[in-house]
């Protein structure tokens, strides 16, 4: 007998399994990336000894998503969203 979590209503996403392993994947990921990050920027801090370099090695990571991200966007709303 299978048992089912009860989820509340704005959860209910939760209750199918792959969708659970999806999200858990992910939140596993995202803490990698931003642990990835953090070391990046305290490595860069510990061997310049320099704000302005940081600053640099920052924006050279996190600028092409902002650069990409307004354009690619507009693309996206204006492609057909089904193969026909």
């Amino acid at each position: 007998m299978t048992r089912l979590m009860k989820f509340p209503k704005a959860l209910r996403s939760l209750s199918h399994r792959d969708f659970r392993l999806f999200t858990c994947g992910q939140m596993v990921s995202q803490v990698g990336t931003w642990m990835q990050s953090v070391a990046q920027a305290w490595l860069v801090l510990e061997l310049t000894d320099s704000p302005f370099k940081l600053g640099i090695v920052s924006a050279r990571q996190f600028g092409p998503i902002l650069l990409f991200s307004f354009p690619t966007g507009a693309i996206a709303d204006h492609v057909p969203k089904r193969v026909p």
